[in-house]
């Protein structure tokens, strides 16, 4: 579920298909039933993602059941609001697609296994990483910047790895920066404002029944210039 441009739009990695509602609606749509939606379904079902633009247009993931390599951009739907959305634009170059971001200027992101690939007025710009692998597949963004946070993990065969370093992507410059912390931490912990904020703690279970904080990572506080 990615919410943007004042719209949600829900993917279903089952069958590919995305609906695109708008939030504001939701309440009263649901006393009646379910709420109008913008509907379009994939060529092949896969573990994807849809991002609604400002304009309409649709960012949708490309993949099958065994791989994802990038984004298409979809037309806006026909004009009596039907689901017909035509593909205007792809880029094929973001192995393993996961993951996505917003950063100022509406530039969306997606994380690759070998850096990441940018969307931005109406042109793909792939920003590769320094190594043959190394997966970004979660990011964090904001509309007040160009920068986006993401993880960084090296090992492909590691089932769950806790990486050291994080990516730093300004989609201004189109570079790319790692930044090792010198510690582990999860992806689930990425945070993103007008500070870039990393933290991990670790929980035990007491024989209370209790889950208190047994070790404190450090806190990663990255401060934007104005």
């Amino acid at each position: 579920m990615v919410n943007h441009a004042g719209t949600t739009a829900l993917f279903n990695d089952g069958s590919g298909k995305v609906e695109v509602f708008d939030p504001a609606a939701l309440t009263d749509a649901l006393k009646t039933g379910l709420p109008a939606t913008s509907t379009y379904t994939a060529p092949e079902a896969h573990h994807g993602v849809a991002i609604t633009l400002e304009d309409g247009k649709l960012l949708v993931t490309l993949g099958n059941e065994e791989s994802r390599n990038g984004l298409a951009l979809l037309s806006a739907p026909a004009g009596d609001g039907g689901p017909v959305r035509s593909e205007l634009l792809r880029s094929e170059e973001c192995p393993g697609v996961h993951g996505e971001a917003v950063a100022g200027g509406e530039t969306v992101v997606v994380g690759c296994e070998d850096g990441m690939l940018v969307y931005r007025d109406g042109a793909f710009t792939k920003i590769a990483g320094p190594d043959l692998y190394g997966r970004m597949g979660n990011q964090a963004g904001s509309a007040a910047s160009p920068v986006i946070l993401g993880d960084c993990k090296v090992d492909r065969d590691t089932e769950l790895e806790r990486p050291t370093r994080v990516s730093l992507v300004n989609t201004d410059t189109g570079t790319l920066q790692l930044v090792d912390l010198g510690t582990s931490y999860s992806f689930r912990s990425l945070g993103r404002g007008l500070r870039l904020t990393l933290a991990k703690e670790f929980y035990a279970r007491r024989r209370t029944g209790t889950w208190v904080p047994v070790r404190r990572r450090a806190l990663l506080v990255l401060e934007e210039s104005a």
